[in-house]
């Protein structure tokens, strides 16, 4: 699973901390229930939007994990982070030297979209049905 270090830690928080208050991040999801995975579909529901994701963008670190373990490890003290095309070079100063990168993004087609670390989709849900999913107790 991917692991932040001890010593990043107090650093990413504060550099989040910071990129809020100067206005860079549009949203953000810890992944500490359900990984990425749940992450990014959770920002999908709350903004009814869609997502287009690379795993192989992920940063993991000296880990070797396959795709699942990717969309769905728990760690505490990451996050996705929605950042406006127009703020990422800013944001991107903020964060610089911290395990962090781009690694997919926002978009209106209402779709989420994940592809593996092979290249290939993993899978392109429609926001809708994560929503009725998600109020219909998570039975998929």
């Amino acid at each position: 699973m991917p692991v932040v270090r001890p010593e990043d830690g107090k650093r990413i928080m504060s550099a989040l901390e910071e990129a809020i208050r100067r206005g860079f991040v549009a949203a953000a999801h810890d992944c500490s229930e359900g990984g990425i995975g749940v992450a990014l579909a959770e920002m999908a529901i709350g903004g009814r939007l869609g997502f287009d994701v690379r795993l192989e963008d992920v940063p993991l670190g000296d880990a070797d994990l396959g795709d699942s373990a990717i969309l769905f490890a728990e760690s505490n003290g990451r996050f996705v982070v929605e950042v406006r095309a127009e703020d990422q070079a800013a944001f991107e100063n903020v964060v610089d030297g911290l395990p962090a990168a781009p690694i997919g993004r926002v978009t209106d087609d209402g779709y989420g979209r994940a592809k593996g670390l092979a290249g290939g989709e993993l899978f392109a849900l429609p926001v809708q049905q994560m929503v009725e999913r998600w109020k219909g107790g998570l039975q998929w």
